[in-house]
């Protein structure tokens, strides 16, 4: 592993000049009056003007987004009370309109063509009709309902709340909730491989297995060390897109979920000079797999493989398993501009010289918030603006489906569905320099569209990827 970088302070400003008497009694030997500070290194974000609203909005939950293999994408809108199911082949949104603060999450797919959709704040699960986009039915569950699963050699949802109990479902919209086990509180996500049934908890990011009557069985132990400790677990899915209902023992991690958490120290930070703008010979900016002083983010894949994600990954709130290796969502890098907002991990956790293995960097316009997996790409959920984006293979094809046109704030009453056209590009590649201690070959594909909207400008995008490009979106 790669040697550990300090914190930044991003702000820091120099010495107050103002002060007619003198220097303030602080000032180090030597130090001249009205020299300003070192300033942070590595990107910084760009929020803009601020903004006050009387509701606050939801925090960011990632796994808000699922995909069918008929190319049916269902996205949950938590900040504008909604629900989108969206065809990505035709281009078509439908629209699901659920009461004010209902604040949905988790998404889940049955085998009757429903979506589930647990309401964190609503106290219960909406079940949506997917072919006609209209609300079945919404059934109580507890009061603070956050991870979902169906199981489906049972016919049954499991929904797993904050207060933890975990409850269970029948699919049709007329079932009524039984209780199947009570747990700790904090419960987070829940994932059923065969008999087995595995359940997160956000804070201390533990992973505790049931049977299938409900039978606590043992503790999903993940990556601990004498310095450091599992916290905060983001996000805990299926080792595969579609959970297996009987999963193959032999087959390495096909029996236990895959753990997306951060890595807390325990050990004492150092307060010498160095943390206040000096990265210690480390560029904070980095791709390199490496453990942070304070807090590491961590992929646990199955407890077969372990990725420590790049530090310029910022809160990441949601992974799907794809094609090419592990999608992350970088929801904390949204406000700056030169950082990507989804990673691919390869599947590879080192490379055959023995250097960490460099993720796929994805730019992708808007606030990245979730990701699902599709065919051979993905798709990545936009915050604001409300949409999803779908990513093409050889930058051959691209589209952008703009689900809604009013911001993310509860004040907004009208909300506009429109839908852009299919995207042909053509692709201009090059080749560029080095991705983070190791030389990596990378195509810069600009996309520039041929197809225009009525009454807008061309669409345009652009990807960095050592395979394809990613999709492109109005400006």
């Amino acid at each position: 592993m790669a040697g550990c970088s300090s914190g930044v302070f991003p702000g820091s400003s120099g010495f107050d000049t103002s002060n007619p008497d003198g220097p303030p009694d602080n000032v180090p030997p030597g130090t001249e009056i009205g020299e300003p500070a070192m300033p942070p290194k590595g990107p910084q974000p760009q929020f803009g003007r601020t903004v006050t609203q009387a509701d606050a909005p939801p925090p960011l939950s990632g796994g808000t987004l699922v995909v069918t293999e008929e190319g049916i994408a269902v996205a949950a809108d938590p900040d504008r009370d909604q629900v989108y199911v969206v065809g990505l082949e035709a281009q078509s949104v439908k629209k699901v309109v659920l009461q004010k603060h209902d604040e949905p999450g988790r998404v889940v797919m049955d085998d009757a063509g429903r979506a589930h959709v647990v309401l964190r704040s609503g106290g219960g699960v909406a079940t949506i009709d997917v072919a006609t986009g209209t609300l079945l039915a919404r059934r109580n569950v507890c009061p603070a309902p956050r991870g979902i699963a169906f199981d489906k050699s049972r016919a049954r949802l499991l929904v797993a709340c904050a207060d933890g109990q975990l409850a269970a479902l029948p699919p049709a919209p007329d079932g009524a909730k039984t209780l199947l086990a009570t747990l700790e509180r904090d419960l987070r996500d829940i994932v059923v491989l065969g008999d087995r049934i595995f359940v997160s908890k956000f804070r201390s990011a533990s992973v505790v297995e049931l049977n299938a009557a409900g039978v606590l069985q043992s503790p999903m132990p993940l990556l601990d060390a004498a310095e450091a400790t599992p916290t905060l677990a983001w996000r805990m899915i299926a080792p595969s897109a579609s959970a297996p209902s009987s999963p193959d023992a032999s087959t390495p991690g096909a029996t236990k979920p895959i753990v997306l958490h951060q890595l807390a120290s325990l050990a004492p930070l150092s307060t010498q000079p160095g943390g206040y703008g000096d990265s210690s010979g480390s560029d904070p900016d980095t791709d390199v797999c490496q453990v942070h002083k304070s807090t590491t983010s961590v992929l646990d894949v199955s407890g077969e493989k372990i990725f420590f994600l790049p530090t310029n990954l910022v809160l990441p709130v949601d992974v799907a398993v794809v094609s090419s290796g592990y999608a992350v969502i970088a929801a904390g890098n949204g406000h700056t501009p030169s950082l990507p907002q989804v990673y691919v991990m390869p599947e590879s956790v080192f490379t055959a010289d023995g250097f960490c293995s460099v993720p796929t960097k994805v730019m992708v316009p808007g606030q990245a918030t979730s990701v699902a997996a599709y065919r051979d790409s993905f798709v990545v959920q936009s915050r604001e603006p409300a949409s999803l984006f779908l990513a093409g293979q050889g930058a051959r094809f691209h589209s952008t489906t703009r689900v809604a046109r009013t911001p993310a704030t509860p004040s907004s009453t009208r909300t506009r569905v429109q839908v852009s056209r299919a995207l042909r590009a053509t692709v201009k590649a090059a080749t560029t320099g080095t991705c983070g201690s190791s030389t990596t070959s990378e195509r810069v594909v600009r996309l520039r569209c041929t197809a225009r909207s009525p009454g807008r400008r061309p669409i345009t995008g652009m990807a960095r990827s050592p395979t394809s490009a990613i999709s492109a979106t109005t400006s």
